[in-house]
This record gives C-alpha cells, sequence and structure tokens, in this order.
C-alpha cells in the first residue's frame, strides 16, 4: 500500500469515528430528554382527564328480566322483539306478509309455531331472545304475524292476557 492510500484510510477512519461520536451523543441526548418530564405539565394533569383518557370504549348494560313488561300487544312485540329477523327475513326467518313463507309453517299446526317460539328453532333463541315474553306474549305475537301473512289465528290468540275493554276482538 502506497503512503497516499493510508493516508486516505487514516483520514476515512478518522471522518468515520467522528460521524459514530456524534451519532451516539445525540442519541443519548434524545433517550434523556424522553424520560424527563416537565414539572408544569406534570401539575396540569388532573384526576378527571386522567379518568376520560382511560375510560373503557364501551358499557354493558341491563335490564332485570324479573321485572313484570307491560302488556303488549302482538303488534308491539312484533315491534320490539320479532321484527329484526321476521322483518326481513334474516337467518331463514319466514317474512312478515309472505304468505308462501308462512304456509309452511301455518300447516304444522298453531301449537308446534307456539312451541318453536317458545323454545327456540333453528336459528331462532327461545322467546325470539326476550325471556320476560309468557305464552300469552307469544301467542299474540304469532297472530299477529301469521294474520298479516294472510292466515287467521286461533279464536283469542290476539288478546289473550289482554286487559278486557268490552271490546269483540280486532286486528292488532
Amino acid at each position: 500500500m502506497d503512503a497516499t492510500s493510508r493516508i486516505l484510510m487514516v483520514v476515512s477512519m478518522g471522518l468515520l469515528l467522528l460521524v459514530a461520536v456524534f451519532f451516539i451523543s445525540g442519541l443519548v441526548k434524545h433517550i434523556d430528554s424522553v424520560g424527563s418530564v416537565d414539572s408544569a405539565k406534570a401539575s396540569s394533569t388532573n384526576t378527571a382527564e386522567t379518568a376520560e383518557r382511560i375510560r373503557p370504549v364501551g358499557e354493558v348494560r341491563s335490564e332485570d328480566v324479573t321485572k313484570p313488561r307491560p302488556i303488549l300487544s302482538g303488534k308491539q312485540i312484533v315491534g320490539s322483539v320479532c321484527i329484526q329477523c321476521h322483518g326481513s327475513g334474516v337467518l331463514g326467518a319466514p317474512k312478515i306478509g309472505s304468505h308462501g313463507l308462512w304456509a309452511a309453517r301455518v300447516g304444522q299446526g298453531y301449537d308446534v309455531l307456539l312451541k318453536h317460539a317458545e323454545e327456540g328453532f333453528k336459528n331462532m333463541p327461545a322467546r325470539g331472545g326476550d325471556p320476560r315474553l309468557g305464552n300469552d306474549d307469544l301467542k299474540r305475537a304469532i297472530a299477529y304475524m301469521v294474520g298479516e301473512s294472510g292466515f287467521s289465528p286461533p279464536t283469542g290468540w290476539r288478546t289473550v292476557g289482554m286487559p278486557s275493554t268490552g271490546a269483540t276482538e280486532a286486528k292488532s
């Protein structure tokens, strides 16, 4: 190796060492500044702000299923419980108003429809997912849905368990 190459190599090594020293010192300063806490900023943080930052994203709410539910008409029950599936026919539920889809089910008999509503059937949960619904509620809901689909429900099912108003059974 000649003299020029040696000088060039020594200068290059020196520059490389100098760059490494500057890089390492800058890195140490950065790490040191990240770990420090500004006392003014720390004192401004209060409990309410901390609670807001760590609050849960969602909440779980439940109702007391032992609390009696008000007496609802078949239409009201269907509108609050059954409509989620029977309104659009999701998960194989017969759509309200579809005579053809309800024909086979009505053909099995209303007692079978009631049993399926009580115990659940295929994708449908027992009592439509509302454990507060009693058998009279289920009868009123079934009567409403089959009535809207062109069938005549059994006598008394539309108003079973409803307070007597002195009026004859009307379509709910």
